[in-house]
């Protein structure tokens, strides 16, 4: 089952993180191959000098020298042989231990599978007959042999055929019920195990990723780099004198614009934003600098808040009740639909609002911002986890309501999987700010450099 996008001729599979999972090229903001952090290639920036800065990690996020410089490039510029920067003292902050690791994962939901369908048919057979033995207080022969073709030594295993009566009677009612139930039982169990792997799965992902992996994006980081690339470029003037930047950049265009090394590396970073934002930025790159989405990352953690809530309802509705009342208000696919359409809305190529260095420096930071709300959407996911392992042992309750427990069960997961959908939309606002954040160190490192060549 697919969807498609006609007007942008995409193709999206429907999202469902307990399929089976496949192995994804495709490398966008958000979960899953079963929830599995991959690694995302970052937009490539063409830097027409030398990047000898030095960027932390193992290589293996498949950053080329000449690509576009990450987050995680917030270290100490390299001295330059040629220019004695060793005698700097005011040189940029310590590098970033761990830089913030952008995953891409793709969810599917595949059609039912044979054996699947077998399955279930199976159980809702068997809960026709468990319940039919237990209005009518007796069994007999031919109940024995339909529960036999569904399940074969269920019954026989504990009592021998030619002990049942070709009549219903109460004779091996009980033994027959007890049966009949455990494998209801462990049907119910293995559907609750299934759920709370993924559970646990996912939980994972989003403690290494939307937590953990989002310590380095921080605009204060940043801000803080641009305010040492501005202290570096007054202790040249202070030391160096105010001309001397005119002895590397006098002939160019703007060398013969600045006054001071100040007033150099101003113009330096404005030119250098606004050349690679002609070229590399998408329209969610220009929503976070237009400050709009900002609005919808506060107004879509609202909505998966809600969605967070209506779980909750169905979870104390199901351990109550044996099924749940979240019926079908909660739907998978449109929150996968609504994924496939942020996602090619906000790719379309655009331009940045602005182009000076210090408006793009006072944006919204909805990362830091919404810490604490992602935070507790993992504690939610916890919680969950937690409440399914007490549904489990519910499972063994001999007054279960099974066929309420098995669709209730099936109707939780579908809203866990429409939250997991909501969650990667949240993912792909972030990425966004990640790519603001990259431009922004890009110009600050390519600026920080050019300050440090002068002597």
């Amino acid at each position: 089952m697919k969807i498609y996008d006609d007007e942008n001729e995409l193709e999206q599979k429907l999202i469902d993180p307990f399929a089976t999972p496949t192995v994804s090229q495709e490398a966008y903001a958000f979960p899953v191959e079963q929830f599995s952090p991959t690694p995302v290639v970052v937009d490539s920036v063409v830097d027409l000098e030398p990047a000898p800065v030095v960027v932390p990690g193992d290589g293996k996020l498949g950053i080329q020298p000449n690509e576009l410089e990450p987050n995680q490039s917030l270290a100490l510029v390299p001295e330059v042989q040629e220019s004695n920067v060793n005698e700097v003292t005011d040189t940029p902050q310590d590098p970033v231990s761990e830089p913030g690791i952008h995953v891409s994962f793709e969810l599917s939901l595949p059609e039912e599978t044979e054996q699947e369908r077998n399955d279930s048919d199976n159980f809702d057979q068997l809960v026709e007959v468990y319940e039919r033995l237990k209005e009518l207080g007796g069994v007999c022969k031919e109940d024995v042999i339909q529960v036999e073709s569904i399940a074969p030594g269920i019954l026989t295993s504990h009592r021998p055929m030619n002990m049942y009566s070709t009549i219903s009677t109460p004779i091996g009612l009980e033994v027959s019920l007890e049966s009949i139930g455990s494998e209801l039982s462990k049907s119910i169990k293995r559907l609750i195990a299934g759920l709370i792997e993924h559970v646990k799965t996912f939980f994972g992902w989003l403690v290494k990723h939307l937590i953990d992996g989002r310590k380095t994006d921080d605009l204060n980081k940043i801000k803080d780099r641009w305010a040492q690339v501005e202290k570096l470029a007054a202790s040249k003037d202070s030391t160096r004198g105010s001309a001397a930047f005119r002895k590397l950049y006098g002939d160019t265009d703007i060398g013969r614009k600045s006054s001071t090394t100040p007033h150099f590396a101003q113009l330096y970073a404005q030119n250098e934003l606004k050349e690679l934002s002609e070229t590399k930025t998408n329209l969610g790159i220009r929503f976070v600098s237009s400050g709009k989405l900002y609005g919808e990352v506060t107004e879509h953690l609202r909505s998966i808040d809600g969605l967070r809530k209506a779980i909750s309802d169905a979870m104390v509705s199901l351990h109550a009740k044996g099924e749940t009342t979240l019926g079908k208000t909660v739907k998978a696919d449109t929150y996968t639909e609504m994924l496939a359409r942020t996602k090619s809305r906000y790719n379309e190529k655009s331009t940045l609002v602005t182009t000076n260095i210090n408006n793009a420096l006072t944006i919204k930071d909805a990362v830091a911002n919404n810490r604490d709300a992602v935070k507790t959407i993992s504690d939610y996911v916890k919680t969950f986890e937690n409440n399914l392992k007490d549904l489990d042992k519910k499972a063994n309750d001999s007054k279960t309501n099974f066929q309420g427990m098995k669709d209730g069960i099936r109707i939780v997961r579908e809203a866990f999987t429409a939250l997991v959908a909501s969650i990667s939309v949240l993912d792909l606002y972030f990425k966004y700010y990640q790519d603001y954040f990259d431009f922004l160190t890009t110009v600050i490192n390519r600026t920080e450099r050019k300050i440090a060549a002068i002597i």
